[in-house]
């Protein structure tokens, strides 16, 4: 067992890290590294870590399917963030809660998330994190039949993710795909295009 003294901080973020970047091929992997990134950060007693990674946690519970686990960790580790005044962990802890409410129908919930963290990104600067926002929304709203308001989340998506530089590429990508799905009445055509084209 590691004693305080022989644990580094980059060692339990290298972790979290090598976790995140892991989570698309092998879920359990992931979930294993983050788990000891908790628990060193714990022996630590480091509350910027330990919300890092029960934060991570909890996206990956909502990835596995296990939505009561991801809430209980995304709810404690933003906590933690609130202890240490970290914004932007506090609107992804946001962000992962307001994904299992969207994915479990919890629409209203969900979108009540999601505002409070669009309003920190924005304040931060995040233009890749407000994109996925963005785009979250306009899912939402297409699901809750608000065309005009999915329409307007999809294409401030799409300007996020150009103002982004190309780092939002994929999630506004996807928002033209979905908002050109939509009918023409809705959307608008000649705008979209022309924002699309630029």
């Amino acid at each position: 067992m590691q004693d305080q003294h022989s644990i580094r901080g980059k060692d339990i973020q290298a972790l979290l890290k090598k976790g995140y970047e892991t989570r698309v091929n092998d879920i359990q992997l992931a979930v294993d590294l983050t788990t000891q990134a908790l628990h060193l950060s714990n022996v630590l007693n480091d509350d910027a870590l330990i919300a890092a990674s029960k934060n991570q946690l909890g996206l990956f519970c909502m990835i596995q399917g296990e939505f009561q686990n991801a809430i209980t960790y995304s709810e404690e580790s933003l906590r933690y963030f609130k202890k240490v005044n970290d914004q932007k962990g506090i609107a992804d802890a946001q962000y992962n809660i307001a994904g299992v409410h969207y994915k479990t129908d919890d629409y209203y919930l969900g979108l009540h998330y999601l505002l409070d963290c669009l309003s920190i990104y924005r304040a931060l600067g995040d233009l890749y994190s407000e994109a996925r926002v963005l785009k979250s929304m306009g899912t939402i709203y297409e699901y809750l039949g608000d065309l005009d308001n999915a329409v307007e989340s999809y294409l401030k998506c799409v300007e996020a993710g150009q103002a982004a530089k190309g780092l939002a590429r994929r999630l506004w990508t996807e928002a033209i795909v979905r908002s050109s799905r939509l009918p023409d009445s809705r959307r608008g055509a000649a705008p979209f295009e022309r924002r699309r084209m630029q």
